[in-house]
C-alpha cells in the first residue's frame, strides 16, 4: 500500500488534565506517515515504524487527498470541546501539511482536511526564512544563541516549537528571541518573545 512519509515532524497537543478545565501542550516527534489507501495519517517511530500518535479517524465519505483528523478546528475548540487530545489541526497547519484549512465544524465533529501531496516537505525545504532562539541549560544558565528554520506557513513565535531545527540543552529552556540576534542579519523574528518547553 502506498505511504508517504514526512521526517523530523513534530507535532503539539493540548490535553486536558485530570479531566478538568487545566491543560497542558505536549509536543510528541517522529515521522508523518499517510497511508493513501486506508487514508490514514499518523505520527510514526522513525526507526521501529510503530504509531506514536494516531492523528486520523475511520475514514466517512472522504475523497482525494482527504482525511479525517481526530482534531476539532479552533472556532469548535472556543465552544469548550475537547478531544482526547487536540491541537493537531494547528500544528499541521503550521507545518504546511494541511492544504486547506476546513470550515467551522459543529460541536463533536471531526475534521475533514485535505493534505500536500508530499506532507509539505518540498515548501519546508524552500522555506528560507528562519529567526533565533537562546537556549538555556537546565540550571537556567545562558548556553547559546541560534538561528531555527522557521515552520512554512507558521504565524506567531510559537510555532517554532514545530521547527525541523528544533533541540534543547539536555530539557533546557527555549527562548523565541523577540528580535533577531545581530549576529544572523537573516534571521526574521516576531517582536514577541515566547518561551517554548521541550
Amino acid at each position: 500500500m502506498p505511504t508517504i512519509t514526512r521526517e523530523n515532524i513534530r507535532i503539539r497537543l493540548r490535553h486536558r488534565e485530570n479531566n478538568g478545565s487545566d491543560f497542558e501542550f505536549r509536543t510528541y516527534a517522529g515521522t508523518l506517515a499517510w497511508d493513501t489507501t486506508a487514508r490514514t495519517l499518523n505520527l510514526t517511530d522513525p526507526v521501529t515504524g510503530a504509531v506514536i500518535l494516531a492523528l486520523t479517524e475511520k475514514p466517512e465519505a472522504v475523497y482525494g487527498n482527504v482525511v479525517m483528523l481526530k482534531d476539532v478546528p479552533f472556532p469548535a475548540r472556543l465552544k469548550d470541546v475537547y478531544p482526547e487530545a487536540d491541537g493537531a489541526l494547528e500544528s499541521l497547519r503550521a507545518l504546511g501539511v494541511i492544504k486547506y484549512i476546513p470550515s467551522v465544524a459543529f460541536e463533536g465533529m471531526r475534521s475533514p482536511v485535505t493534505l500536500a501531496e508530499d506532507l509539505g516537505a518540498a515548501e519546508q525545504e524552500a522555506c528560507t526564512r528562519k529567526a533565533t532562539v537562546t537556549l538555556f541549560k537546565p540550571s537556567g544558565k545562558y548556553y547559546t544563541t541560534v538561528a531555527w528554520r522557521v515552520p512554512v506557513a507558521a504565524v506567531g513565535p510559537y510555532d517554532m516549537a514545530l521547527s525541523p531545527d528544533f533541540q534543547s540543552i539536555d530539557g533546557g529552556a527555549v527562548l523565541v528571541d523577540a528580535d533577531a540576534s545581530e549576529h544572523y542579519p537573516e534571521a526574521e523574528n516576531w517582536g514577541e518573545a515566547r518561551l517554548l518547553s521541550a
